[in-house]
């Protein structure tokens, strides 16, 4: 009987270890299918792994606050106002400009452009290390370092869509 109790608790123990690495591994293995989206030139599946309005939201935000960082860093004068105000006019242009760009159309439109030259993609890997972290159960963050360097360059923020799904919905960029 005792065999029995302990035979059942080792089947539930190792269950649920399997399971918490599955779930713990599906960002990673996320950005990895993107990845190999990328290789085989296929827009459409790198594309279903990114929420393009979060995406541009994300971008639009940390625009707006890197800019406003730099107004703030500035002394209070007239030069520093005027600064300002062109500041925040362009930051109600950049989204017009580059931001609303990023579309799944165009995202393929580009990926197609990058089918002759594959080594693009391998370069990006081989200049840049990706370093995976949980901001909270139900996000990812992939930190992105260049190779070499300790100062971060940016992260890709993921999002939890279902229990083995994720979007990419945010992208930061350090400053």
């Amino acid at each position: 009987m005792w065999n029995c109790i302990k035979n059942i608790i080792t089947v539930f123990v190792t269950l649920g270890v399997f399971v918490a690495g599955i779930v713990c591994f599906t960002p990673c293995w996320t950005f990895y299918e993107m990845k190999q989206a990328l290789d085989r030139n296929d827009a459409d599946r790198f594309s279903k792994y990114i929420d393009y309005p979060a995406v541009r939201k994300s971008i639009r935000d940390n625009l707006r606050s890197m800019m406003q960082d730099e107004v703030n860093a500035g002394e209070d004068n007239s030069f520093v106002i005027g600064v300002e105000n062109f500041c925040t006019s362009l930051t109600l242009t950049i989204p017009h400009l580059f931001i609303n760009k990023i579309t799944p159309k165009n995202v393929k439109n580009f990926i197609k452009k990058q089918e002759n030259r594959v080594s693009n993609i391998e370069s990006i890997f081989a200049t840049y290390d990706f370093y995976p972290s949980y901001n909270n159960i139900n996000q990812f963050v992939l930190t992105v370092y260049e190779k070499g360097f300790t100062c971060k360059i940016g992260e890709l923020i993921f999002q939890k869509v279902d229990i083995l799904t994720w979007r990419l919905v945010g992208v930061r960029f350090s400053y």
